[in-house]
């Protein structure tokens, strides 16, 4: 069996139809016409005058399906009735049907380039007796048609459509398959709003001599809703509805059928589903099927705040790494700097050109042996941090003066420990000694180096 693509239906009642010329509108009157079915939701467009419709599709193939009541001919015999169908403005085949029948197809047209086409049908009749009804026509959508609130047709050999044990294709119509045994299973996944079951009524069967049990689910509630099959007749009756369901949440959905009404019951028969969908928040540019499945690719619908927040996210996170690596970068750096000059070196460059740093010249201590006498005491004064400039022949340079306070003289009383002599190596400033003797405390000496 073939795999016949998912198709676009547009019914008669579309406003993007034009009609050009007396048509009218009609419900029901055509659905007792017994070959080919009842027309498409039951509505059709007629005329009985030259007439004319047009309409734009976006698609690869399209096929137009009406019903002619072809009545009356001229008295002369040639015909006075007539079709022509075009696309693009190019006259394309068409079929001038002889007999009364629904679901005829009038005029189609394949393998049609990428872009936008119209198709156009002229029909030019002379007399009112005859009658053209327009039903509805199909298409097959190019990849980027958005299918929002379109009605897709579903053939019964699309790989979506998962069958259980029991079921088998008629080899004379391939687009018909049926479930001739109890327990049988077909289950679907679809994105829509409302599911429609067609089917094939087959001739008056004298085997069917048992009540048939047919159920339906949606996403596994319970309990299962039966349906019933139309009474048979002398003749087979294809696009017959079997059951639709009610409104459905917009999203996706699973329905499962089973057939539990023995080998004896009127078997069903699947020809082809028809999806409603729906226009949701989410959608995206049509993949071609406009239903979801397990086995097939589903049509894909991602939220558009999320995307934005995903690509926000993965920017921020880059950027982190980004930051991360110049961070570890510049501390690999500034490390392996530390370990090249791990501490600067001084400069002993004397400041100044022509002078020499002093040398310092150690002197002994020399313990005193003067006999104790009276003078002032000796005030505080300001520690001198540098020492007296000696010339390279030991003559003072200069002499620091020591101010005496005009205070009123005081005697002192002789100290039995004898006084110490210290000269001092450096400019730094030596504590007494412990023994509590005087101590006379001399700069330091320095030359010229």
């Amino acid at each position: 069996m073939s795999n016949p693509p998912r198709r676009i239906i547009v019914d008669d009642t579309d406003p993007n139809i034009n009609y050009s010329g007396p048509w009218f509108q009609d419900r029901g009157s055509l659905d007792d016409i017994e070959h080919g079915g009842p027309p498409w939701n039951s509505t059709v467009h007629g005329v009985n005058a030259n007439a004319s419709l047009s309409y734009n599709f976006t698609g690869s193939e399209i096929s137009l399906y009406g019903t002619v009541n072809h009545r009356e001919v001229d008295t002369n015999g040639g015909a006075n009735f007539s079709l022509e169908c075009s696309i693009d403005g190019v006259t394309i085949r068409h079929k001038a049907p002889s007999v009364l029948e629904n679901n005829q197809v009038v005029c189609e047209a394949h393998s049609l380039s990428e872009g936008s086409h119209l198709i156009e049908i002229t029909a030019t009749i002379s007399n009112s007796s005859n009658t053209f009804w327009f039903d509805h026509l199909h298409y097959l959508p190019f990849a980027d048609v958005p299918l929002d609130d379109a009605t897709i047709w579903v053939g019964p050999s699309d790989p979506a459509i998962q069958y259980g044990i029991g079921w088998a294709s008629l080899d004379d119509v391939d687009t018909v398959v049926m479930s001739p045994q109890t327990g049988a299973k077909a289950a679907f996944d679809f994105v829509g709003v409302q599911l429609a079951w067609y089917s094939m009524i087959p001739a008056n069967n004298s085997t069917a001599t048992t009540p048939t049990s047919y159920y339906y689910s949606i996403d596994g509630a319970v309990p299962a809703i039966p349906f019933a099959l139309p009474s048979p007749s002398d003749v087979a009756q294809p696009n017959q509805l079997i059951f639709q369901t009610g409104k459905l949440s917009p999203g996706k959905h699973h329905i499962e059928v089973t057939h539990d009404g023995g080998k004896q019951a009127t078997p069903l028969f699947l020809q082809y589903l028809v999806i409603q969908n729906a226009t949701l928040a989410d959608s995206s540019p049509n993949n071609g099927t406009g239903v979801s499945s397990h086995a097939s690719s589903p049509v894909s619908r991602f939220p558009t705040g999320a995307v934005v927040g995903g690509i926000i996210s993965g920017i921020m996170v880059v950027a982190g790494i980004i930051f991360l690596l110049l961070h570890q970068q510049r501390r690999r750096r500034e490390s392996q700097r530390r370990s090249i000059l791990p501490y600067g070196t001084p400069d002993l460059t004397p400041p100044f050109p022509g002078v020499k740093p002093f040398n310092i010249f150690p002197v002994p201590m020399v313990e005193s042996k003067r006999p104790p006498t009276y003078g002032r005491p000796m005030p505080p004064f300001p520690i001198q941090t540098t020492g007296k400039i000696v010339r390279a022949d030991r003559r003072a340079v200069g002499v620091a003066s020591i101010p005496f306070p005009d205070e009123e003289t005081t005697l002192l009383r002789s100290d039995p420990r004898s006084e110490r002599v210290v000269r001092h190596e450096d400019s730094g400033v030596r504590m007494p000694g412990r023994d509590g003797g005087s101590v006379v405390e001399l700069p330091p000496l320095y030359t010229p180096g």
